[in-house]
């Protein structure tokens, strides 16, 4: 597996985040229908990979790797330090320290996170793919695109279960048709820059 790249051979433009967010719980506010968790555990893979894109957005904006404009420049600490909550939350989910926030689903923060980070990718895979240069960039965006996939493969028949058990209130039904829109948008672009065949629908 390819190295994570240590730097984005582009110029961004990093937007402020939208504020607001719950991932896990640590009381009585915690998702506790077993199709709800399942959902939220194929989406925070998903979140996990595309926070990781940002995080190395910001983080070479923030040392003059990539440029910004002076907005974007200004709002960089805050953006870093609510990346850095969502990966510690993240993280204490998956070690099994906390449980879903009952309101993870219709989070709209990571909507604005998978929309940043698809735009950096987007540009990176515009690189040229014949110089080696690129190569471990470019391996790393294929790998974590093939791991998104994966983690999307059990949501379709995930959302059905959960419609059919009816679990799914009309807020977390339209955040998720969202999030369901984005994803597809973000395989779309993928998909297209790399001339290759889509196989997962969504």
């Amino acid at each position: 597996m390819s190295r994570r790249p240590q730097y984005i051979q582009n110029t961004l433009s990093v937007l402020p985040l939208c504020p607001g967010g719950y991932i896990g719980s640590a009381d009585g506010n915690a998702l506790q229908d077993e199709t709800l968790e399942d959902i939220a555990t194929a989406f925070l893979g998903i979140d996990a990979e595309f926070v990781g894109v940002l995080e190395i957005v910001l983080n070479n904006a923030a040392s003059g790797k990539i440029t910004v404009d002076p907005v974007s420049l200004r709002t960089l600490p805050q953006d870093q330090a609510m990346v850095s909550d969502i990966k510690t939350q993240i993280k204490d989910i998956k070690e099994g320290k906390y449980r879903f926030h009952e309101h993870y689903q219709r989070g709209r923060l990571m909507l604005s996170i998978w929309h940043r980070s698809s735009g950096a990718l987007a540009q990176m895979l515009d690189l040229d793919r014949t110089d080696p240069a690129n190569h471990n960039l470019l391996n790393w965006i294929d790998s974590l695109f093939h791991r998104v996939e994966r983690f999307a493969t059990p949501l379709i028949h995930l959302l059905s279960t959960a419609a059919v058990k009816g679990v799914l209130d009309s807020e977390d039904r339209a955040v998720i048709r969202l999030r369901m829109l984005r994803l597809d948008e973000a395989f779309d672009m993928y998909h297209r820059r790399t001339a290759s065949t889509r196989t997962l629908k969504t």
